[in-house]
C-alpha cells in the first residue's frame, strides 16, 4: 500500500463527527506546503514591486522631513538608521539639515534654556 492509500483507509475508519477537524488539518498542511514553495520562489515582479514600495516609503519619509512634518530623529527612526546616517542621506539628497531652530539667536536661546 502507498502512503496515500494508507491515509485514505485511516480516513474511512474515522467517525463522521471528526471529519471537519481532519479537513481543517489537511487544509493547514496544504497551506504550509504551499507557503514553503512560495517563499523559495518569489516571482521577479513581486521583488520589483517590493523594491519600488520601499523606495517610495523612503522618498515619503524624506519629503515629510523636508516639509517640517517630522524631525531628524523621526526620519532616522523611519529609515531604521542612526541620526548620523540620516544626516549623510540628507546630504546625498542635497536636503537642508533642520535643527529645529530658525536663527542662531534661537539656537543660543535653546542652549541656554537646556
Amino acid at each position: 500500500m502507498t502512503i496515500r492509500e494508507i491515509a485514505i483507509a485511516k480516513l474511512q475508519e474515522l467517525p463522521e463527527s471528526v471529519l471537519p477537524e481532519v479537513s481543517d488539518l489537511i487544509d493547514f498542511v496544504m497551506y504550509k506546503h504551499q507557503s514553503k514553495i512560495t517563499d523559495v520562489h518569489l516571482p521577479e515582479n513581486l521583488a520589483k514591486a517590493w523594491a519600488k514600495w520601499f523606495m517610495e516609503y523612503v522618498d515619503l519619509a524624506f519629503e515629510a522631513y523636508n516639509r517640517g512634518q517630522i524631525s531628524l530623529g523621526k526620519l532616522a527612526e523611519l529609515l531604521d538608521v542612526s541620526i548620523e546616517e540620516a544626516k549623510v542621506e540628507l546630504k546625498k539628497r542635497n536636503a537642508p539639515l533642520d535643527l529645529g531652530v530658525s536663527s542662531e539667536d534661537e539656537l543660543l536661546s535653546d542652549i541656554e534654556n537646556a
